[in-house]
């Protein structure tokens, strides 16, 4: 996991789109996906879709096959969509309302 320290330390968020990685052919089955190594290496790793509006996928979709594809546990997958939140791009104060409701 050398290659992830870095990134790992100044946890740097990642937006990671399984479906989306599978779709492009950039991943060439779930199974092959990188974001359980990503996890572990601590990488700070988000779970995101992709275009919807393309890929015909939503969030829920994208938490289910982290969590059926790549056996991601529920309370990690959670984990994520707080840490999405924290990365997000709005103003602290709907940060810190969104992180109330996801909490």
């Amino acid at each position: 996991m050398r290659r992830f320290c870095l990134a790992a330390e100044r946890q740097t968020p990642f937006e990671v789109c399984i479906t989306s990685n599978v779709q492009s052919g950039v991943v060439p089955a779930f199974k092959a996906h990188p974001l359980p190594r990503m996890l572990r290496g601590g990488i700070n790793a988000l779970i995101c879709t992709d275009d919807p509006s393309i890929s015909q996928i939503t969030l829920s979709h994208e938490y289910h096959v982290a969590a059926s594809h790549l056996k991601i546990q529920p309370q990690v997958i959670h984990e994520r969509s707080l840490a999405a939140a924290r990365a997000s791009f709005i103003n602290e104060g709907e940060k810190a309302a969104l992180l109330a409701r996801l909490r």
